[in-house]
């Protein structure tokens, strides 16, 4: 844990080892400034958990609407302002968009009851920063805090970031022992960690939607490279912005094509149902959440970039191995060979850079096993332990028989039915070039960046299930050399690439601009598309996540019990 400063002699005005089980005139006064999704669940939570003073407020305009919403809610009592909280709370969470925290906090930070607990639940930690340390007065404690989930996804299990500014010892006790009842698991960062954490967890989906286009060279994938990871908190930064820039652009290009693509049987079944709810339950949240991530946060605007470079170049390889030579195919090859390897180390043997002379893919390995010893990835399970149980979370339904498909990525023995290159659209589950992924791991391999370094710490869950996602296909030969067929002779999902390319360029200009207002009306005009959906989408979509978690906690659980055994034996 890293600490800017400590107070050690400034005081709090409470118990610090106090429980919601004492009684009320005992307990800390709680306040919430700002009243969305997570003000809310913050309110849900701390008054179901027992603690019955909880002080809140939003805009002054929605004052009525909040009595009247709040007004059977035990422990929650709405103020008219910020003035109100500040001056009377121990305990104070600003849950502020990143874009407005300097100005609320220099509104009501003047206010701040002497002694008091100052948090932000911002999702970029800079600008919240630098507001709490112009505006709040020095006696108070600085001892943030951040919630790596949605409203909608349960605490329990869920990194909870708590970053220690300014504060004594008996500040973060008292900030535990509030926060405790949640079941997160508390993870210690400051300021700089936070924000390079989140990039390298959030910017990796949110790159596969947004696009980043950096013009600097890169490594050439036909030389033998050893790949620079950047430091843990650089790489973390990377990660999650690539993630919502890749489900951003997704949607987007659907959207430009006017028709849901599940309901002409396009994209259904296996990892492309993970990947249609992925994307609709980003827009179904506030956009501000994802703009002030990849706008304010650098680390995630050079992911971005380059996700939009990585994508861009391997469509025209796409294009030009689909119309041209053995070489033109080769080169396509190589790449995705070369960004595979290096995020997710070697198998036995290069299994796609191989062709038979008439187009057609060569058959997959026997196994994989004695390679993969040696690999940093393959020693743990997959996220995704079989590609089918998610075709229960499919808001597509096919009539047709599906083709055989390997049960989990480290499982390449199953049969695959290949059918020859088609202009056809399919009506079932088939392979197609599934180019976001591909760029999402060219981007990481272009970036240096690890995926896994910080899984455990501090990966949302939509990040966990997203990686899972291009873990299952890049880590199944099968899988990885029929998206690599489809990439260069399909052209049925040409169209769609191409979208998919022009949306991730602009989310990548938008970002680039530096604009709030552009990012919100390039992202509202593609949530209002998918609107119809999202109550369909958000079911399925939030028990997706929860049979992956329950999966998740079990697999991490595992882990340390090895470990421990194995610490044992030395």
């Amino acid at each position: 844990m890293t600490t800017a400063e400590e107070p050690s002699t400034l005081p709090i005005n409470v118990n610090p080892n106090i429980t919601p089980d004492v009684p009320e005139h005992a307990q800390p006064v709680i306040g919430l400034i700002g009243m969305g999704a997570m003000g809310r669940m913050y309110a849900k939570l701390l008054s179901q958990v027992g603690w019955r003073k909880i002080y809140v407020c939003d805009l002054p305009e929605r004052y009525e609407q909040l009595e009247a919403d709040y007004a059977n809610t035990p422990g929650v009592y709405v103020q008219r302002d910020g003035h109100a909280v500040s001056r009377s709370s121990d305990y104070i969470i600003y849950s502020v968009e990143a874009e407005f925290i300097d100005r609320v906090v220099a509104q009501y930070g003047p206010s701040t009851k002497v002694n008091a607990i100052v948090a932000g639940q911002t999702s970029v930690k800079a600008p919240e920063k630098v507001a709490f340390e112009t505006h709040l007065p020095k006696d108070v404690h600085i001892l943030s805090c951040h919630s790596l989930h949605g409203p909608t996804v349960s605490p329990a299990g869920q990194p909870l970031v708590l970053i220690r500014h300014r504060s004594s010892k008996d500040a973060l006790t008292l900030v535990e022992n509030i926060l405790r009842p949640f079941r997160s698991r508390f993870v210690y960062l400051s300021y700089e960690e936070h924000d390079s954490v989140t990039a390298n967890t959030q910017a990796v989906t949110h790159a596969a939607f947004l696009r980043y286009i950096s013009f600097c060279p890169h490594p050439s994938p036909t030389k033998t490279l050893t790949p620079r990871l950047l430091s843990s908190s650089a790489c973390s930064s990377s990660l999650i912005h690539s993630y919502y820039t890749h489900n951003i652009s997704m949607g987007t290009a659907w959207a430009s094509a006017a028709s849901y693509p599940w309901e002409q049987g396009l994209y259904v079944g296996g990892i492309e149902t993970a990947k249609v709810n992925l994307a609709l339950r980003i827009y179904s949240n506030a956009w501000h959440v994802y703009a002030g991530l990849a706008i304010l946060n650098p680390a995630a605007r050079k992911q971005i970039d380059q996700y939009a470079k990585s994508a861009s170049e391997l469509f025209k390889l796409m294009l030009s191995g689909g119309s041209g030579s053995l070489e033109d195919r080769k080169k396509f090859k190589e790449r995705v060979e070369w960004a595979r390897k290096t995020v997710f180390g070697e198998w036995s043997r290069d299994v796609i850079l191989e062709e038979d002379p008439n187009g057609f893919v060569p058959s997959s390995p026997s196994s994989t096993s004695d390679s993969d010893s040696d690999t940093p990835h393959t020693k743990r399970k997959p996220i995704l332990l079989s590609a089918s149980i998610l075709d229960r979370f499919s808001l597509g339904k096919s009539t047709y028989p599906k083709i055989i498909v390997p049960p989990s990525p480290t499982s390449d023995n199953a049969s695959f039915i290949l059918p020859p290159p088609t202009l056809t659209p399919p009506q079932t589950y088939r392979p197609n070039s599934h180019l976001s992924l591909l760029a999402m791991v060219d981007s990481w391999a272009h970036l240096g960046i690890n995926p896994y370094t910080h899984l455990q710490l501090a990966a949302t869950p939509i990040f966990r299930l997203f990686l899972g996602v291009a873990e299952h296909l890049f880590q199944s030969s099968t899988l990885l050399k029929s998206s690599i067929h489809s990439a260069i002779y399909d052209h049925w999902h040409r169209g769609d690439d191409l979208e998919f390319v022009i949306a991730a360029r602009g989310w990548s200009q938008a970002v680039s601009f530096g604009s709030f207002e552009v990012y919100r009306r390039r992202f509202d005009e593609t949530r209002k598309f998918f609107e119809p959906r999202f109550e369909e989408a958000g079911k399925l979509g939030s028990e997706m996540i929860r049979v992956v978690m329950e999966s998740e906690v079990r697999r991490e659980r595992e882990e340390e019990e090895w470990n421990m055994r194995g610490r044992a034996k030395v």
